[in-house]
């Protein structure tokens, strides 16, 4: 290990496997403090909920947003808790579902960040994306009974201050992006490795920028509220 060149507080990683967890070799490095962050996030998720949808998908700004909002991101977390909460609230479900969450903001050729973010949740709450919701969909708001893909997108566009039908397109869902994990299967260790390599994406350190105003990793701590390092 080493330090991070653009942040001494950070350290790095070329290794294949962290903690005795597979990687994504092809894009080491990572941050190793990141990826701490992201297995004790995984790890309380998974004590939580017996029975855990782990859900990958990115937020990206409109084009035609000017500046992005100034902690656009914060503001999403929060209000994804209360569309869920809403959401479940209104179909009478006895499952409660704290949102655990991890997130990395990036800039690769694009002219401002994105943010790459996967979320832990009761998959007896959550079993999948529920419908997805369409762009320009002509209505102000998208029907609260359509799951997991519309309370994300309805949180997206109240962190923006937009019409969550304008912004649908900017949400991109990871193809074959849900997964599960269950304490009582057989599987559980080799399905917590698969979650975990996956998820170590956000902490590679490729495509972060230090210095320039915004947050570049954010995670659940516990599951409650928001901690965050630079």
């Amino acid at each position: 290990m080493k330090s991070h060149p653009q942040n001494r507080n950070l350290t790095l990683t070329y290794a294949s496997h962290w903690r005795g967890l597979p990687l994504l070799a092809k894009h080491t490095p990572y941050v190793c403090e990141y990826l701490d962050r992201i297995l004790e996030t995984l790890e309380g998720a998974s004590r939580t909920f017996p029975r855990l949808l782990v859900a990958r998908f990115d937020l990206h700004f409109p084009l035609d947003l000017e500046v992005p909002r100034a902690h656009a991101i914060s503001r999403f977390i929060k209000r994804l808790q209360r569309e869920v909460d809403v959401y479940l609230n209104g179909r009478g479900s006895r499952y409660h579902c704290d949102i655990g969450h991890a997130w990395a903001a990036e800039r690769d050729l694009s002219s401002r960040q994105h943010y790459h973010v996967v979320i832990f949740a009761n998959k007896d709450a959550f079993h999948t994306w529920g419908r997805f919701p369409r762009e320009n969909c002509g209505t102000t708001s998208p029907t609260p009974e359509q799951g997991l893909a519309h309370c994300i997108v309805r949180a997206w566009g109240h962190a923006l201050l937009q019409d969550p039908c304008a912004i649908a397109g900017t949400v991109h869902f990871a193809e074959k992006g849900i997964y599960w994990l269950n304490r009582n299967k057989a599987s559980y260790t080799s399905d917590f490795e698969d979650i975990y390599r996956r998820s170590s994406y956000l902490a590679k350190a490729e495509t972060k920028e230090y210095g320039c105003g915004y947050r570049c990793f954010g995670y659940a701590h516990k599951f409650s509220g928001i901690r965050v390092t630079d």
